[in-house]
């Protein structure tokens, strides 16, 4: 074989080993998705007991041992972590608190093996989120170092400061509210539900953080975290379609100014928006909120529903008391709040079952009826007035508002013309402070 021929053979040999490696590289990416898919189906056996309470629900004692509360409770001691009630530090999010604060966990754990978990009814990210540290602590009796992306992404959705539009649903805070709506959940026990909303969710962490161990720069907001073969692609697809909806829902919102208390004390004028149909797809009204936020407006009145029956104490249904939930909210980092608008809402609440005859209370895990005023509220089940959130959201009572979703907008309509009124008195009297001043300046100039 002359050179030329032994060089032209060792060039496509080269060539051939060449394209091997692109297809290996191929096959390697490839490879890592399917190998993480086949890992999270392992993780679902995932040895750890869930239960479920409702939002809010108060941890009247320390947990048994071998139990942790999380994101639920209202109380930050141990074996139980939660940062909407008055007992807690500066935590943003309960996923922050476990990582401040190990011995909580810790404290109350005898027996790994045992371990139970209680977190609220469909779950969110920060549940989820600090149930999976629970979980990793008392594995490992230390949180490692990559556990902090996860508590950075936690304090970023659970304060509303992650709103993915509907254009940009391949994400991890997107995806998490897609579980529940996959087709094997719609047939399936509320407990059953919760349970693989949780599983799904570890499962989904277990996936972000593989894909940052292999791209350490990428963190669980970063774009191309979700790769395109990920194990999430029929969750994606849901998304798009809710998507679809929205963008017919937001036409018949009435989109309006209204104007909000400011950290100073002022008041700002923000786009708002009162949405008034509620989408058939539930998963678009999950998303709603972030969706509408991406899309500008500051304020959001979202409602999930409007016509329930109200259940009384003793379990009978009131056909002639309707009840609906709505969730009010501005976007964080705006420079507005809420402040007072959930107790306006809470006075009217208790006016109404007054006049309706209606005894309020609250309904424990064990189903349980209580009439004791949830701590630093004045009612066992009352609207949560975003103490814990910087005043920046506000939700309903568990059983329902009897107020109607008309009568709740009108009182955040009436709020920001008070805020309007008050701001504008107090501009009028600083002007008249200013032209005294002004005046008294002439008249000790004339003096002198």
């Amino acid at each position: 074989m002359s050179n030329e021929e032994k060089e032209e053979k060792a060039q496509r040999i080269d060539a051939q080993i060449s394209a091997l490696k692109d297809e290996e590289a191929k096959l390697l990416e490839l490879g890592n998705e399917n190998d993480l898919s086949q890992n999270m189906e392992e993780e679902k056996n995932i040895g750890v007991k869930f239960e479920f309470v409702r939002n809010g629900t108060t941890a009247e004692q320390t947990p048994e041992e071998n139990t942790i509360w999380i994101d639920v409770g209202n109380k930050m001691e141990k074996g139980i972590i939660d940062h909407h009630g008055d007992e807690k530090d500066d935590s943003v999010c309960a996923t922050e608190m476990v990582y401040r604060h190990p011995e909580l966990v810790l404290q109350n754990i005898t027996n790994p093996n045992e371990l139970t978990i209680v977190g609220h009814i469909l779950p969110d990210f920060d549940c989820v989120a600090s149930a999976y540290l629970v979980k990793k602590l008392v594995e490992n009796g230390e949180l490692t170092p990559e556990m902090e992306k996860v508590v950075e992404y936690a304090k970023l959705t659970d304060t509303g400061r992650i709103n993915p539009g509907r254009n940009d649903v391949k994400n991890t805070y997107s995806i998490l509210n897609a579980f529940a709506y996959m087709p094997e959940n719609q047939n399936v026990s509320f407990d059953e539900l919760n349970n693989n909303i949780m599983k799904n969710g570890f499962r989904l962490i277990d996936y972000c953080l593989e894909r940052i161990k292999q791209n350490p720069e990428l963190t669980f907001d970063s774009p191309e975290l979700i790769g395109d073969n990920s194990p999430f692609l029929e969750e994606i697809k849901l998304l798009e379609q809710a998507s679809k909806e929205y963008e017919e829902v937001l036409e018949t919102a009435d989109k309006t100014q209204l104007s909000l208390p400011t950290l100073d004390g002022k008041a700002k004028n923000v786009p708002s928006a009162f949405v008034k149909d509620i989408p058939e797809n539930e998963l678009t009204r999950d998303m709603m909120k972030s969706w509408l936020r991406d899309d500008g407006f500051v304020f959001t009145s979202i409602p999930v529903y409007d016509s329930h029956n109200f259940r009384t104490d003793d379990g009978q249904v009131l056909d002639d008391v309707k009840t609906s939930r709505v969730i009010l909210s501005v976007a964080p980092g705006k420079g507005v709040n809420l402040e007072g608008l959930g107790k306006n809402i809470e006075d009217k609440e208790s006016e109404k079952c007054a006049e309706l005859g209606i005894r309020r209370y609250s309904k424990g895990r064990d189903g349980s009826i209580s009439y004791e005023n949830r701590p630093g509220y004045e009612s066992p089940d009352p609207w949560y007035d975003g103490r814990g959130h910087n005043y920046e959201i506000i939700d309903g009572p568990m059983s329902g508002s009897v107020l109607s979703v008309g009568e709740i907008n009108e009182i955040a309509m009436e709020y920001s013309k008070h805020i309007e009124k008050a701001n504008a008195l107090e501009n009028s009297v600083d002007e008249n402070n200013e032209l005294s001043e002004e005046l008294q300046q002439l008249q000790n100039n004339q003096i002198k």
